[in-house]
C-alpha cells in the first residue's frame, strides 16, 4: 500500500495475537461477553481459519467492505460487523482495543484496502462484537482503519477503554465521541523524600 504510514503487522500476529486476546480476558467487565475476550487454542484456530475462510465469508467481508467503503466516503468514518452490516445509528459503543492491528493512511481507504484489512484481521472480525471501523484522525490528518469492540453498555465501554489507555469511546447511536474520564489527581498519596539513614 503505498500511501500506508505503518504497514500492517499481520506476519508477526501469530505469535502474540494469543496474548492480546488473553489479557482482554483478565478483565471481568459487564456487557462485555467472555467468550469475546478468550483466545481459541493454536488448533483450533487453524481448523476454524480453515473451514470459514470458503466463499461465503469472503461474499461476507466483500460486502463489509462495500459498506465500510461507501460509509467513509460520504461520513469521514464506519464501523461495520460482518455479521450485522452498518452499525451506525445501534445503541452500541465502539472502541479500539488492538492498537497493533491499526492502519494509518494519508488517503482515504480504499475497498481493496479495506477488504485486505479485513482478510488480515480474520481472527478478529469473525467474532461477534467486534467490527472494522474506520476514521478520519482530522487533527493528524490521516485516515484510520481499525478493529473495534462494540458493547451496548456505556460504563463497560468507558472502563474498557481506560484498561486500554483510549481517549474515546464512540456512541454509534448519536454519532459522536464521548470522552473517557481519568482522574489526573492521586489523592492520599505523599511523596516522602528520605536520606541514607
Amino acid at each position: 500500500m503505498a500511501n500506508t504510514l505503518r504497514e500492517t503487522t499481520a506476519p508477526l500476529r501469530s505469535e502474540n495475537h494469543h496474548t492480546e486476546l488473553e489479557s482482554l480476558s483478565r478483565f471481568n467487565i459487564p456487557g462485555i461477553s467472555p467468550a469475546l475476550l478468550t483466545a481459541p487454542s493454536p488448533a483450533c484456530q487453524e481448523a476454524e481459519s480453515r473451514s470459514l475462510v470458503r466463499e461465503p465469508v469472503i461474499s461476507k467481508i466483500g460486502d463489509a467492505a462495500d459498506i465500510a467503503y461507501a460509509s467513509h466516503r460520504k461520513t469521514g468514518g464506519s464501523t461495520v460487523s460482518v455479521f450485522d452490516g452498518d452499525l451506525a445509528g445501534r445503541r452500541l459503543f465502539a472502541l479500539s482495543v488492538f492498537p497493533d492491528r491499526t492502519i494509518e493512511l494519508f488517503d482515504p481507504p480504499t475497498w481493496r484496502q479495506i477488504f485486505n484489512f479485513a482478510l488480515e484481521n480474520l481472527d478478529l472480525v469473525l467474532r461477534k462484537g467486534c467490527a472494522i471501523g474506520t476514521w478520519q484522525n482530522r487533527r493528524r490528518r490521516l485516515h484510520v482503519l481499525d478493529v473495534v469492540v462494540c458493547v451496548a453498555n456505556l460504563q463497560a465501554a468507558l472502563e474498557l477503554g481506560k484498561c486500554f489507555d483510549q481517549q474515546f469511546v464512540f456512541d454509534l447511536h448519536r454519532r459522536r465521541d464521548i470522552a473517557i474520564p481519568y482522574r489526573h489527581s492521586v489523592s492520599g498519596l505523599h511523596i516522602v523524600e528520605r536520606g541514607n539513614d
